[in-house]
């Protein structure tokens, strides 16, 4: 069971712990759960309850494939330059194979393919242009001829002219998922968890960090900051400068009916990501903006958002329009500037880490969780991660990227 009572209730008393972890989405439990595994003394905290943000309302989808709406909203170059992002897609789903045994089927990982479909000429050639850019990192994508297309997802619509297909891409559902890995991590007897602590303060004392929370104080040699779209405001509490880009999107799910669609969809144009979840429901994303209500700071929908999400699916996958909407939701999801996480110590502060994800944080999750134990172990990690340092390479700026 999760340990969240409070701390203390005297706020004059201290908890001591290895490693602090501050944030409960994927960046932050895949980090405490590779930390717990190796005998750290770990703690988590989430100002409000763990996958409750970007982890908790994305579609739940592991890509491999590069998503090419960024190519025509940045151009070649930039896209070129961010494909080395493949390199991580590849690492990380390795890892939530080996998961999907360690954990079990809690996790309920489907491996189930992924196309992205082009409606002409123009679409096609770009897909084969990101083909050749996925194989030259290791990723195994294919392109499909219509009648290739017609054989393998007879749902999709006629006017779809071809596609790209990676059969190594899969889901999970991050409400179902993340429980199961936080209580896989506790389960090692080395992690406490803590929901609804907020951080207030910081302080570096000689040999360890204190930490001030809503629930008590904490004292920590080494501290991990993988709090989303918060790192920045826990980055400068240290006088440490950190940009993070947020988006507000939206999610919508129809009612549920029998299986009918097998893999993940996207299009070569059009924000579109479609797949149908265990319990029939037929997720409809893409990333289409959502807004932020300034009075009270949650998520809201819009209506224009909404019919242009649905015309898009509906325009690939016909059926869905006889579908009955069940429900939307709003989140904020969030990137570094240049599209890439960030998965380094901090030059200057010892026992500082960041492990800050980007739009891809179900993708990403377990390679930044076990990077950073890498890191915190003081042991090579097991990719080359110079592209995730906080002094990496420039790649193009691009805001809201992914």
């Amino acid at each position: 069971m999760m340990k969240d009572n409070p701390l203390r209730r005297n706020l004059t008393e201290t908890f001591d712990t290895d490693v602090l972890v501050i944030g409960g989405g994927f960046a932050g439990i895949f980090s405490a759960y590779f930390l717990a595994q190796e005998g750290f003394e770990v703690m988590i905290i989430d100002q409000n309850d763990f996958g409750t943000k970007a982890s908790g309302v994305n579609a739940g989808n592991i890509h491999q494939q590069l998503m090419t709406y960024n190519y025509h909203n940045y151009g070649w170059d930039w896209f070129e330059s961010w494909a080395i992002i493949c390199r991580y897609f590849k690492e990380s789903f390795g890892i939530w194979q080996k998961l999907g045994t360690e954990v079990g089927p809690a996790l309920n990982i489907d491996v189930c393919g992924g196309l992205t479909v082009g409606e002409n000429d123009e679409q096609l050639e770009l897909l084969r242009r990101k083909v050749e850019l996925e194989n030259y990192y290791g990723i195994e994508t294919v392109m499909l001829s219509r009648s290739d297309v017609a054989r393998m997802a007879p749902y999709i619509s006629e006017c779809v002219a071809g596609a790209s297909f990676c059969k190594a891409e899969g889901k999970i559902e991050p409400l179902i998922a993340m429980p199961a890995l936080l209580k896989a991590a506790l389960d090692t007897g080395s992690l406490t968890a803590y929901r609804h602590c907020r951080v207030l303060n910081a302080e570096k004392k000689r040999d360890h960090y204190s930490i001030e929370t809503s629930l008590g104080f904490i004292r920590c040699r080494r501290l991990v900051n993988a709090a989303g779209a918060g790192a920045m405001s826990i980055a400068s509490l240290f006088g440490v400068q950190l940009k993070v880009e947020e988006r507000p999107i939206q999610m919508l799910a129809t009612e549920a009916v029998e299986p009918f669609m097998h893999h993940l969809l996207y299009h070569a144009k059009e924000r579109m990501s479609l797949k149908q979840v265990s319990n029939g429901n037929v997720l409809v994303g893409g990333g289409w903006l959502g807004s932020v209500d300034e009075r009270t700071g949650l998520t809201l929908v819009n209506r224009e958002s909404i019919q242009g999400s649905l015309h898009v699916a509906a325009s690939i996958v016909p059926s869905i329009q006889s579908l009955n909407l069940l429900r939307c939701w709003g989140g904020i999801i969030f990137t570094p500037p240049d599209g890439l996480p960030i998965v380094d110590r901090v030059p200057g502060h010892e026992g500082l880490f960041f492990a800050v994800s980007n739009h891809f944080g179900v993708t990403l999750g377990p390679l930044i969780g076990r990077t950073i134990t890498e890191i915190i172990r003081a042991k090579s990690p097991s990719i080359d991660i110079k592209q995730l340092s906080l002094n990496r390479p420039a790649v193009p700026e691009a805001a809201q990227s992914t």
